[in-house]
């Protein structure tokens, strides 16, 4: 099945822009109005997130965000078409000299984002560093969707690294003196049994997914948070921003707390570029939790 559809999405983003985004368009009307893809999540997660905002504004989101996430489709497979050259006209960094500064000092980095912007687009950060850049992937469910995974992260230099497998793998290279930059996405729910940290997100009590910090403080890295802002249709701005990471200054969890809030400021400035389809908030706390 995964080959398939990605046998079918690889002939469609052959198609010039203008047609892909015309099928972009038909497929997020359809998803949308048919409620054929977690429209039902979507609409809950948004109520729960902005509870000031009317439904009609609620509504006005989840179809932007709809649309967005049918670009994201498309853009992906589209990914697959272009060179080292296109993808960075598609994709402009706007201070890539912050990792050559940690890269000339021997800091290897935690690049770490979110389910936010097309954040697909950030396999091509190879292209724009000298470390070795390590894109981190949870094992799929599905064994016949590893060649997808495979394709995406390596397409333009990444190299891939079940999270099982990260620590060792940080340890085989920082024995080698090579900077690394762990490309991490760190929004997603962290099963109940591995919960040590909660926090107040988007108004929700949330539990925060800690894999982030536990690194920072195992490897003493540096912590860049990677925010895509949409620039126009197709091409993006990426942004790099330090966050904390001086753990004599930081307290319990302050590198965990730092990302929340950044990430936070940045789905209340620009909505429907955040993943609402998924549960984010499935698990309530209990009693014997502990707390932020």
């Amino acid at each position: 099945m995964y080959k398939v559809i990605y046998s079918i999405g690889w002939l469609l983003a052959l198609l010039p822009p203008r047609l892909i985004y015309l099928f972009a368009d038909l497929l997020a009307f359809l998803v949308y109005r048919g409620s054929l893809y977690r429209k039902r999540i979507t609409l809950e997660n948004l109520r729960r997130a902005f509870p000031e905002k009317p439904e009609k504004e609620i509504r006005k989101i989840a179809k932007a965000f709809y649309r967005h996430f049918a670009d994201q489709v498309m853009e992906s497979f589209k990914m697959l078409h272009l060179n080292e050259k296109q993808i960075l006209r598609h994709v402009n960094y706007t201070n890539p000299g912050l990792l050559d500064e940690l890269y000339e000092s021997g800091r290897s980095v935690i690049a770490v984002t979110a389910h936010f912007g097309t954040w697909e687009w950030l396999v091509s950060l190879p292209l724009v560093t000298r470390h070795k850049v390590l894109i981190v992937y949870k094992p799929p469910s599905h064994e016949s969707s590893h060649f997808v995974y495979k394709i995406f992260q390596r397409r333009y230099g990444g190299i891939s690294v079940e999270l099982p497998r990260l620590p060792r793998t940080l340890l085989e290279y920082r024995s080698r003196n090579e900077p690394t930059a762990t490309f991490l996405v760190n929004d997603q729910s962290p099963v109940r049994e591995h919960i040590s940290y909660w926090t107040m997100f988007l108004n929700q009590d949330t539990a925060v997914q800690t894999a982030l910090e536990r690194l920072v403080r195992k490897f003493g890295q540096a912590v860049v948070f990677i925010q895509v802002r949409p620039r126009r249709r197709g091409y993006y701005d990426v942004t790099f921003q330090r966050l904390p990471d001086d753990l004599e200054k930081v307290g319990p969890n302050g590198i965990s707390e730092a990302f929340m809030r950044m990430l936070e400021q940045a789905i209340i400035e620009n909505p429907p570029l955040w993943l609402w389809t998924h549960r984010r908030w499935k698990l309530g706390r209990k009693p014997a939790d502990g707390g932020a």
